[in-house]
């Protein structure tokens, strides 16, 4: 494949309540030493003055193109998506209203798209705690297990979409990764689900011809008020996304066993949402209680194990199904609390 020496990089950023990290998140962009690229800046809707802000900094530079949605869509991926509309590029990168980007961030990137011709390029992420650097660390490459003491890095190999999905299943690879415009404008955003972005990520990389590695760095801040971290019912909406990533290994025929082992990684989802609503069953308001259990409801109606013919006789997990039954008494513990307040 004959690669564009000079493509066209659009960045996607929604926005919604952005006004206390946009300015430093556009500035990495306006940082950046390779110069062919425009920042595509959706507003949610916000109540605040992001929106205003946000023209205001494009005024700066006309590779800045902000918009702002006709209704607030609640959740990144359906603004994603209006954001993928409006980009013009050849590849898209994402960027966290209060991330950041490597100065150098794009031209490796280009350059490391013109010595392979992959599809689907990763940078480094580092994750950041601006209040406590000592908690920092970096994921580059293909690591033996995600989290601060990972101890593999390697950015040289080059992987197949169908590896870099099984990898992903387990974050042994992070998705903070840029993608040919002409993929995910074939599949666009999953809505589905609070991180239906998830799903997106596995379905564009099963369509990429090659996976690489850069070291660029994507500075994903670890920011406590984010949606990711807040106690909210959000946070029991990602059944959906988990049981669509399943039903994508069972339809593209991947292993049994990887399939097997995500089943229980769903299992094992399931039983720690249930106890993660005990633990904070007296924080939610009485309609925020019904929304979580309407989604632990939903996800119990699409859970159930995918069996080999030895799981029939014997299954192992950590929260296993009759263990998940358990937890299910706690529910109806809960009915019952509530019915006798």
């Amino acid at each position: 494949m004959k690669c564009n020496k000079n493509p066209l990089i659009s960045i996607l950023v929604p926005c919604y309540k952005s006004t206390e990290f946009i300015r430093r998140t556009i500035d990495s962009v306006l940082a950046q030493t390779y110069p062919n690229w425009e920042l595509v800046c959706i507003d949610d809707c916000s109540p605040d003055n992001t929106f205003d802000v946000l023209c205001d900094i494009a005024k700066s530079d006309s590779r800045i193109h902000v918009f702002r949605a006709d209704k607030n869509n609640g959740k990144a991926a359906p603004t994603l998506n209006l954001c993928v509309n409006k980009a013009q590029g050849d590849f898209i990168a994402l960027l966290g209203h209060d991330d950041e980007l490597s100065p150098d961030y794009l031209e490796k990137f280009v350059a490391r798209y013109l010595e392979t011709g992959a599809d689907i390029i990763i940078p480094d992420a580092v994750f950041f705690f601006e209040d406590a650097p000592e908690k920092n660390w970096t994921m580059a490459g293909i690591v033996e297990k995600f989290g601060k003491d990972n101890n593999i890095v390697d950015r040289s190999v080059i992987l197949s979409g169908r590896e870099a999905v099984i990898l992903s299943l387990n974050w042994r690879i992070h998705a903070w990764a840029i993608f040919s415009a002409s993929i995910v404008k074939k599949h666009m955003f999953c809505e589905y689900g609070m991180n239906g972005d998830e799903y997106s990520t596995r379905e564009f990389f099963l369509d990429a011809n090659k996976v690489a590695f850069s070291d660029g760095k994507y500075l994903y801040h670890q920011v406590e008020t984010s949606i990711t971290k807040k106690m909210s019912p959000k946070r029991f909406d990602t059944w959906n996304c988990d049981w669509r990533i399943e039903n994508l290994l069972k339809e593209n025929k991947f292993p049994k066993k990887i399939i097997r082992k995500f089943n229980r990684k769903r299992f094992n989802a399931y039983a720690s949402q249930v106890r993660m609503y005990h633990k904070n069953y007296e924080t939610f308001t009485n309609e925020e209680k019904q929304l979580v259990e309407k989604h632990l409801n939903l996800s119990l109606q699409h859970l159930s194990i995918y069996k080999v013919w030895y799981d029939y006789i014997f299954r192992k997990e950590k929260y296993g199904y009759k263990r998940v039954l358990v937890f299910l008494n706690f529910i109806k513990i809960t009915y019952t609390h509530k019915g006798n307040k």
